[in-house]
């Protein structure tokens, strides 16, 4: 069993947390886009002493997200990506996280204006 923690939430809120995100993406041929994406939390160190190591306190760690994505868009409706992530939200371990995304268009719309 573990000791009973008791912080003083109103203490523990007072540090201020900052982030930016940047991203980029490349149209290489007529179809097919690359992107990679950065995002960054950056957070002070907590007033209340009782929260240190709990999940409230950053460690002094930036916690980030790195991606990178390959896109293929069959036609002007649908797209197909396939994204890796590193998540390193969690000082405890980094995610490696895979995604294949199709992504479809459906349903009457305004003729287009070219």
């Amino acid at each position: 069993a573990g000791t009973p923690v008791v912080i003083n939430a109103k203490d523990a809120n007072k540090a201020s947390q900052r982030g930016w995100y940047a991203q980029a993406r490349y149209q290489f041929q007529e179809r097919w886009r690359v992107g990679v994406r950065q995002a960054v939390a950056t957070a002070d160190a907590l007033k209340d002493p009782a929260a240190k190591g709990t999940t409230l306190d950053s460690g002094g760690k930036s916690p980030s997200i790195s991606s990178a994505m390959l896109e293929y868009g069959p036609s002007e409706f649908s797209q197909i990506r396939l994204q890796y992530s590193s998540d390193s939200t969690n000082p405890e371990q980094t995610i490696a996280r895979w995604c294949l995304q199709f992504i479809v268009a459906m349903g009457a719309h305004a003729a287009h204006t070219y």
